[in-house]
């Protein structure tokens, strides 16, 4: 098909009336393709609803129950038969051994015989510098 014959089928049919039923058909589409998001979530919410209620419902019974775990009552055991015999009486307990501390008692220094003071006297090249050491 040439340019020509396309643009000649389309003036015919532009003469034709459109049938309602296919007007309403694309009018629904376009205005289905047109909802936003949430317009579109609106309509399947009860539903949606519905179902995850119950689910809802036994998740929070489950959660509140209490955990009771049974466990089976613990094996008896009875102590070993022992023949008796004669144990000698327990020692005693060791006694920890005490050191006795030694206190020593200061003694006044001595005293030493002076026979009065000495004197050192030490000269230096220097005249000037002269050293004294003075004891007593």
């Amino acid at each position: 098909m040439t340019e020509d014959q396309i643009r000649e089928l389309f003036r015919e049919m532009r003469n034709e009336p459109v049938p309602p039923d296919s007007k309403a058909r694309v009018r629904m589409a376009v205005a289905e393709r047109t909802q936003s998001w949430p317009e579109k979530i609106r309509r399947r919410w009860k539903w949606l609803a519905v179902a995850l209620a119950p689910a809802c419902l036994l998740l929070v019974m489950l959660m509140t129950r209490e955990k009771k775990i049974v466990l089976p009552p613990p094996p008896v055991v009875h102590p070993p038969v022992v023949a008796s015999v004669e144990t000698p009486p327990p020692a005693p307990p060791p006694q920890p051994h005490i050191v006795r501390a030694r206190h020593r008692v200061p003694k006044p220094p001595r005293e030493i015989a002076s026979k009065g003071a000495s004197l050192i006297r030490i000269e230096t090249p220097d005249p000037d510098v002269v050293i004294l050491l003075i004891g007593g």
